[in-house]
Order: structure tokens, then C-alpha cells, then sequence
């Protein structure tokens, strides 16, 4: 679970990733976040998506009408 992972491991799977697989992983940040009360692990992930896709990313997601 992405939740579990540390940070070195969280910036080397976000590298890797290209800008679409980015909004899609940032649409899955915002479902977990909006099913749970603890949203610490996946504030990390939405900042280190943000600094890799910046603030695009944000307004595509929030933007696109298919959810996850």
C-alpha cells in the first residue's frame, strides 16, 4: 500500500512516473483522502506529485469528469 511506503521509496516510484500516470495516481490521493479521517501518509504523496507534475496536475483532476 502506498500509505506504508518510506519516503526514499515514495520519490523513486514517483520519478518513474509519466505526467498522466501522475493525475491518475493524484485522483486516487483525493478518493482515499475523502474516505478517511487519518490523511498524513497521503498529504506526502499529493506534495511529492505536485512537485513532480506541479499544480497542473491539481486542476486536470479536479477538472475531469471520470472519478476513481
Amino acid at each position: 500500500m502506498l500509505s506504508s511506503l518510506s519516503d526514499n521509496e515514495l520519490a523513486a516510484i514517483i520519478k518513474g512516473l509519466d505526467l498522466e500516470s501522475c493525475d491518475t495516481l493524484m485522483k486516487y490521493v483525493y478518493r482515499f483522502m475523502s474516505k478517511t479521517t487519518n490523511c498524513s501518509s497521503m498529504l506526502k504523496l499529493h506534495a511529492a506529485l505536485v512537485e513532480k507534475a506541479g499544480i497542473g496536475s491539481i486542476i486536470r483532476v479536479m477538472s475531469e469528469r471520470k472519478t476513481v
